[in-house]
C-alpha cells in the first residue's frame, strides 16, 4: 500500500500540537487533591521540562556580596559555562568538610533545575553549593545539565544536589548528614530562598526560616526572593477564584503559590534569628511580543544576616548606573529605550528578564517564575 506523503508541519503548528499533549495530560481535580505538594512539583517539571525557566543571571547584579572583583567590575559580562579537566573521581556524594574548606559553601534550597545554582557557580569559581529540592524530578532533571556532569567528572568538585524538604521536621534523615557538615564548618557562609517560601503551606514556611537560621554561620549572608502582592498573577488568580481567601493560591496544575506585602516579608525572619540588610519591591514590566500584551510583574527581594556576627559579606550597592537604568522605571521615562550588544560584554537584560520564563506559553499557565 503506497504510504501517505509526509507534511512539513510550520513551527505555529508544532507548538499547537505541543499544547495539545499538555493538554492531554491535565490533572483531574480528585488527582490533585490526592498528589502531595511534591508529586504535584514532580508532575510540573515533567511536564515542563529543564529548559522552561530562564537561568537567573541577575543574580550577578543581585548578590554582588557574593561575587569576585571581576565580576562586580562588570556584572552583564558573559560567564562561561562549567567545564570539565577530565581529572575527576568524584561520586556524587555530600562532601566532606575536608573537600569544601576554602570553599564559599552555600545552599540554595528549592533549586528546581538549577536555574540559580548554575549562574552563581559559573560567576564566582570560589562556591561550593548545596543544592535542593522536595522534586525528585527537578533533581534528576538538574542532574541531567551537562554542567553538573562535567563539575562530577573535575578534579575539583563545585555542587552536589540531593531530594530532601526545607520544611521537613527537625530529626529528618535527609538534613542530619547535611547538617553535621553545616555545624563541622561552623555554618554555611550563605543560604538562598528563591521562589520557594511561596510554594509551601502557610503552616509549615516557619520550620523552612528555622532551618535556614540552624544551617547558617553567625554572620552568614540570606537571600530572599519571591512573588510580591499586586503581582499580575496574583490579580489573574484572584479573576478565577483560585484562592482560600486567606493569601494562599493555587495555580491550574495544583501547585501553591503566596504573594508577599514587604511587612510579610518582615515578619518571616525573627530579629532575634536575622538582621535586616534590605527589603524592597522589584517591578518589571514584561512584554510577550508575540501575543503584544504587556505583563505588570512584582516581587520581593530581601537580605538578612544570621544574627550573632558582624556581616561575613560586606553589602554591595547594584549601583552602576547602567543597572539602576533597567526595568519598569526606565521603561516608563523613556518608552522608546533600547539596547544593542557591544563586543563580548553582552547588553543590559530587555525588560522584565529578571524572571522571564523561557517559553513563551507561560504567561497562561500561570507558573511565571521559579
Amino acid at each position: 500500500m503506497e504510504g501517505k506523503p509526509h507534511a512539513h508541519k510550520t513551527a505555529g503548528e508544532r507548538k499547537a500540537s505541543s499544547r495539545r499533549v499538555k493538554r492531554k495530560a491535565k490533572l483531574s481535580k480528585a488527582a490533585k487533591e490526592s498528589m502531595g505538594d511534591d508529586e504535584l512539583w514532580d508532575h510540573f517539571y515533567s511536564q515542563k521540562g529543564v529548559r522552561f525557566y530562564k537561568d537567573r543571571h541577575w543574580l550577578r547584579r543581585e548578590l554582588m556580596e557574593l561575587m569576585p572583583a571581576e565580576v562586580r567590575r562588570a556584572p552583564l559580562t558573559w560567564c562561561a559555562p562549567l567545564g570539565s579537566d577530565g581529572c575527576g573521581t568524584a561520586v556524587d556524594v555530600l562532601p566532606s568538610a575536608e573537600e569544601v574548606r576554602g570553599f564559599v559553601v552555600g545552599l540554595e534550597a528549592g533549586c528546581g533545575c538549577g536555574s540559580a545554582a548554575f549562574p552563581l557557580l559559573r560567576a564566582n569559581a570560589d562556591i561550593f553549593l548545596l543544592a535542593t529540592d522536595f522534586s525528585g524530578e527537578a533533581i534528576r532533571l538538574l542532574k541531567s545539565r551537562d554542567e553538573y556532569e562535567n563539575q562530577l567528572s573535575s578534579s575539583r568538585r563545585r555542587c552536589h544536589a540531593w531530594v530532601s524538604d526545607v520544611a521537613a521536621p527537625v530529626a529528618d534523615a535527609g538534613w542530619l548528614e547535611v547538617e553535621h557538615l553545616a555545624a563541622t564548618l561552623d555554618g554555611l557562609h550563605f543560604l538562598t530562598l528563591v521562589f520557594v517560601l511561596s510554594a509551601l503551606p502557610r503552616d509549615r514556611v516557619r520550620a523552612a526560616v528555622k532551618r535556614a537560621a540552624r544551617l547558617l554561620r553567625p554572620g552568614g549572608l540570606l537571600f530572599f526572593r519571591d512573588y510580591g502582592d499586586g503581582d499580575l498573577a496574583q490579580r489573574r488568580l484572584d479573576d478565577r477564584g483560585q484562592t482560600d481567601g486567606a493569601g494562599t493560591y493555587e495555580r491550574g496544575e495544583g501547585t501553591l503559590a503566596r504573594y508577599f506585602s514587604l511587612s510579610d516579608v518582615e515578619a518571616l525572619f525573627p530579629r532575634d534569628l536575622f538582621c535586616k540588610v534590605e527589603v524592597k519591591h522589584v517591578d518589571r514590566d514584561i512584554t510577550n511580543r508575540a501575543k503584544q500584551i504587556t505583563m505588570n510583574r512584582r516581587w520581593v527581594q530581601a537580605k538578612y544576616v544570621r544574627a550573632g556576627a558582624p556581616p561575613l559579606f560586606p553589602p554591595c550597592d547594584a549601583g552602576a548606573d547602567l543597572l539602576n537604568e533597567t526595568g519598569a522605571a526606565r521603561r516608563r521615562a523613556s518608552p522608546a529605550a533600547t539596547t544593542s550588544a557591544a563586543g563580548p560584554t553582552a547588553p543590559p537584560p530587555p525588560p522584565g528578564d529578571d524572571d522571564a520564563p523561557a517559553c513563551a506559553d507561560a504567561v497562561e499557565c500561570g507558573c511565571f517564575a521559579w
